[in-house]
């Protein structure tokens, strides 16, 4: 952690105890806040002090080098793991996350110390926080170094501190002065304390059976010396704490005091003679700009703003009614409160919810609508432009009676309006692996997850979108599958009915091998669909080469090929001849001219796809077909027709050179 910060603490604790040992009374002023002093022992670090911290350290998302260490969040420590071995940068958190984490190590670690090293020294609740601050910035550690004797590893931890701004100058010792315990003035009567546990001055009255009326506690106020009562939160801790510690004054019992100057009377704050509106206990609601009719939302991100209607969950909130009549409000798209910063015109927005005043709404019905006020101040909810374009800042202001400050609270007359309704899914097969979901879209949703099972027992997550269909694919042929989809939000789900789809299936198909002619041991397979050809077989025959099977298409089919078949399929051998001398009359292409090559070249005319039979061979006048023609010369030749014996040999002698 930072020295500079270090240095902003040590001056608010030194400025606390300047006060309290000044005054006349043991009181002191922190965040604007009265509170009494007492002894260390009876204290924990406030809410005041806990933000006070937040705000010092800044929130840092991941982890960075601070100092002499690896911090994250609000400044606890990072040191990563075995898995993941700290690098600057490496780790992240939310603020949620950083919050709890700090808070839990105040509670635990640094708060105790504080009490441990201040034991029987009176404070108040302010100086109790800087110390605990303090603490946490230095990671609560001392100068004390026990029987120093110049050691290398003394030394070595004195120059440690001294580099941190941790050593204590002996030359220099803080003398701490310790004020008497308050003692209740005697001529005075006073109330009763209180249990301590209270944190509203209007409840803790309420348990002493004291009038808990505005009017009532403005006379408590006056008879205690708190000016210009107006019911802001910082007089109404101020009055509790008293209450608490038994020095709270009775107006109404007579006493024999020193007469005290009459302080001016004071304007009654603007909504001092209103009732909240009590809207009920909790609800859902749209929060729309009267003017324009348009919700307050969180659209884009934490700021909060004007924007046209489209029924999602950052135009929805949770409204929860707390005891002193004010409201938590809290948004269904990031579960965070609407937060009012502390100065005039600054933006509103959400916030993790702690609860704090800044985040408690007192609605007043004013002008046929409602002014929601922050209950730590006078200032209202705003619209920063009174056309409320879309984007449109909603910021903190003081109540000028003007409609941009006008809202109404859209609850549709039931408590859970934000609630999800039914969806309806619907199923349609794709074919043999995927079948298409769709669904409705509902208001106020955030996500829609989609489940499958195949039992309709056991379901697995397999979508999580925004979306309205998504298609389930890579699914086995003939297979029935369960579908149903959850429609969420923040603070509801809604589950629908289940459908069901079987995708399509196709029965095996056989394929055939048509060898023409070749020598071949497997005819037909059994091919199932979408699988591969597999094994395909292999033909021989003389004078050819087999070039592969194929499809009547002429498409050429490999062992890899997926077979999408829905019947039955035949595949055709196809070869390529080799190359040899051409023998005219050497039809069947044995190498002889004889009666079987006459009979061969018969059939070849009569049974055409069934013979087989040397082309080039059987052309035998060279014409560039073979026919008729052919055969009747063949015939001659055997004959021993002197012409054509002399043709055909000459030829073929041609052939052989």
């Amino acid at each position: 952690m930072r020295i500079e910060k270090t240095l902003l603490r040590i001056l608010a604790i030194s400025a606390s105890m300047t006060i309290m040992f000044s005054s006349a009374s043991p009181v002191t002023i922190y965040n604007n806040i009265q509170i009494s002093a007492v002894t260390s022992a009876d204290l924990s670090i406030s809410q005041n002090g806990i933000n006070f911290i937040c705000n010092r350290e800044s929130f840092h998302s991941t982890c960075y080098s601070d100092n002499t260490q690896s911090s994250i969040g609000y400044g606890t420590k990072c040191t990563g793991s075995a898995e993941q071995p700290h690098t600057s940068g490496s780790h992240s958190i939310t603020k949620e996350q950083a919050y709890a984490t700090m808070k839990s190590q105040i509670e635990s670690t640094y708060s105790p110390k504080v009490r441990t090293q201040t034991t029987g020294v009176s404070m108040n609740q302010s100086q109790f926080d800087a110390l605990v601050s303090l603490a946490y910035n230095c990671g609560g550690g001392t100068s004390r170094i026990s029987n120093y004797s110049g050691t290398a590893s003394q030394n070595t931890q004195m120059l440690s501190k001294l580099k941190s701004g941790k050593l204590i100058r002996p030359s220099a010792p803080v003398s701490v002065p310790v004020p008497e315990k308050d003692q209740p003035d005697p001529v005075k009567s006073y109330y009763s304390a209180c249990n301590t546990s209270y944190t509203s001055i209007v409840e803790a009255l309420k348990s002493i059976n004291v009038d808990s009326s505005y009017s009532y506690r403005k006379k408590i106020a006056s008879a205690n010396s708190i000016s210009n009562y107006s019911g802001s939160a910082t007089q109404n801790v101020q009055m509790l704490n008293m209450l608490k510690s038994g020095t709270l004054i009775n107006p109404d019992i007579s006493v024999s005091v020193p007469a005290q100057p009459v302080p001016a009377a004071q304007p009654e704050p603007w909504y001092g003679s209103l009732t909240p509106a009590n809207l009920g206990e909790s609800f859902d609601g749209v929060i729309l700009f009267k003017q324009t009719s348009k919700p307050i939302s969180t659209y884009e991100n934490d700021n909060v703003a004007v924007h046209q209607e489209q029924a999602m969950t950052c135009e929805m909130w949770r409204f929860t009614r707390l005891t002193d009549g004010s409201y938590s409000i809290i948004n269904f798209k990031n579960g965070k409160a609407l937060n009012a910063e502390a100065s005039n015109g600054s933006n509103v927005n959400t916030y993790l919810n702690t609860e704090a005043p800044n985040q408690r709404w007192f609605i007043y019905q004013l002008n046929d609508g409602y002014i929601l006020r922050s209950s730590d101040s006078e200032m209202v909810l705003d619209i920063m432009e009174s056309t409320a374009s879309d984007g449109t800042n909603v910021f903190m202001n003081s109540k000028n009676n003007t409609t941009s400050q006008i809202f109404n609270i859209y609850t549709n007359n039931v408590l859970n309006y934000g609630d999800l309704t039914e969806n309806n899914i619907t199923a349609a097969v794709g074919g043999t692996s995927d079948i298409s979901l769709s669904w409705n879209s509902i208001k106020y949703a955030d996500t829609y997850k989609v489940y499958r099972s195949y039992d309709n027992i056991y379901w697995e997550e397999i979508a999580q979108t925004s979306e309205l269909s998504i298609k389930d694919s890579g699914l086995s042929p003939h297979t029935e599958c369960f579908y149903k989809v959850e429609t969420q939000n923040q603070f509801y789900l809604s589950v629908s009915s289940v459908v069901s789809a079987t995708t399509d299936n196709f029965p095996h198909c056989t394929v055939t091998f048509y060898y023409d002619g070749g020598n071949i041991s497997l005819k037909e397979k059994t091919v199932s669909y979408g699988s591969t050809y597999g094994d395909l077989p292999i033909t021989q025959k003389d004078g050819w080469t087999f070039i592969g099977w194929f499809t009547s298409d002429g498409i050429k089919i490999e062992t890899d090929t997926q077979a999408f078949l829905k019947e039955n399929q035949t595949l055709y051998a196809h070869w390529e001849k080799n190359p040899t001398a051409v023998i005219y009359g050497d039809v069947n292409d044995d190498g002889y001219i004889d009666g079987k090559d006459s009979v061969l070249l018969l059939k070849k005319f009569v049974e055409p796809d069934n013979v087989i039979i040397n082309e080039m061979n059987s052309d035998i006048n060279r014409d560039g077909e073979v026919n008729e023609k052919d055969s009747d010369i063949l015939l001659k030749y055997l004959a021993e027709w002197k012409d054509v014996v002399n043709d055909i040999n000459n030829a073929n002698a041609k052939t052989q050179n």
